[in-house]
């Protein structure tokens, strides 16, 4: 019986330590939501009878478009047919496919090749499969009908999804402590390759782990020279430097509301700014990421000691650090639908904060008293703003 596989991957938010996390040994507080990406997984049957002679594997991908902000519809147009080369240990797309659409793909691309080269590393047979990937609950349609992304870290989940899947399919364990370390190694590897070495990685730390996180992302010299020297299964068994991923256990009434600002960032785009304005003004920007960096430190210590006060404070310090770090960059990080969310959550006794690089995307009002916060997501409404139902995991 050709049993199928399902898999579901949660996303994210980042409740404190944009841009610090970018640096050696920055800290960030990361929670699982329940919007998921769902992978389903099973052994393909079908088999193209050009490629019966060829030192290959065949999959075969139905998936949903994953890079572009702005979509009008959710999938591709069709299932795409590929072939997996155990000479080349690339994929080979037998489906001829538009530049745009070998472009949705790439992050599915790359976690199938860096997950098919550790199987093969590991010597396991590859099995031909058909592989279905849906991010749906992370998309969001807006009043004019645009469908765009929340900016919840959906590529990441597709990725963990996807070599989770894979890695399930072949009978290897996706579950103890020790195999979701190789899963978020394989899967940072892959996100980082596609993403141009750029990114953290707490939204693969995130999706792996499943839960709520205090991330501290490892040596990217290490990581950068590891893949120079073109060591991809090496970096996978070896521990990696600097690399801390802890559970995080929050107060039992710590609420959270998010809304989103109605304009999906373009992180990458935010993220080759920054790094300008780092090399620029170095100074400057060193000394808000490192206070940012203090105040995730401080927050990490307060809500291991249930700090309730404290803890709404942190926060709101945090929202002004990156205020700040808008200001001072003359970037727009935190663009005016995301103040007013912010200080709509603070001016009724709230902690409000946005979450992730900012430039769009989502932001958050976190409370230990329910009722304040459905105040708040009434006066979001009133705003014009999208008010998201998400419950933390």
């Amino acid at each position: 019986m050709n049993k199928e596989i399902a898999i579901k991957v949660p996303t994210k938010l980042i409740l404190s330590g944009e841009w610090a996390v970018l640096e050696p040994r920055g800290k960030a507080i990361s929670l699982a939501i329940n919007r998921f990406v769902y992978a389903n997984i099973k052994q393909s049957l079908f088999v193209k009878k050009n490629l019966l002679d060829r030192q290959a594997v065949q999959i075969i991908i139905d998936c949903p478009i994953l890079s572009s902000s702005r979509m009008r519809g959710s999938r591709l147009s069709k299932p795409t047919h590929v072939s997996f080369d155990l000479k080349s240990k690339k994929l080979i797309y037998l489906t001829k496919l538009s530049e745009k659409d070998l472009l949705k793909l790439k992050f599915v691309q790359t976690a199938i090749e860096v997950t098919l080269q550790y199987l093969l590393f590991k010597r396991i047979n590859i099995k031909n499969f058909e592989l279905n990937l849906c991010s749906n609950e992370t998309l969001i349609r807006l009043q004019n009908g645009e469908i765009t992304k929340i900016g919840l870290g959906s590529s990441a989940a597709v990725v963990v999804a996807t070599v989770k899947s894979i890695l399930k399919l072949h009978k290897q364990n996706i579950i103890n402590t020790k195999s979701l370390k190789v899963i978020y190694k394989i899967s940072m590897l892959a996100h980082f390759l596609v993403q141009g070495k750029l990114g953290s990685g707490v939204d693969v730390a995130t999706s792996t782990f499943g839960r709520n996180i205090f991330y501290i992302l490892p040596s990217k010299d290490w990581l950068d020279n590891q893949i120079a020297l073109k060591k991809w299964m090496n970096i996978i068994v070896k521990p990696w430097p600097n690399l801390i991923i802890k559970s995080l256990l929050l107060p039992f009434d710590f609420n959270i509301s998010v809304c989103f600002s109605g304009i999906s960032a373009d992180t990458k785009e935010i993220v080759l700014n920054i790094n300008k304005f780092k090399k620029e003004k170095k100074d400057l920007y060193l000394q808000i990421v490192n206070q940012i960096s203090a105040v995730t430190v401080d927050l990490i210590a307060s809500i291991k000691a249930s700090e309730r006060d404290l803890i709404l404070n942190l926060i709101n310090l945090n929202a002004k650090l990156l205020r700040d770090f808008s200001n001072q960059s003359c970037i727009d990080i935190e663009i005016s639908e995301l103040k007013m969310a912010i200080e709509a959550a603070q001016m009724l006794n709230c902690a409000g904060k946005f979450s992730g690089a900012g430039g769009g995307d989502c932001s958050l009002a976190i409370s230990f008293k329910r009722e304040d916060l459905l105040k708040v997501e009434k006066r979001w409404q009133d705003l014009g703003l999208y008010t998201l139902d998400l419950k933390l995991l």
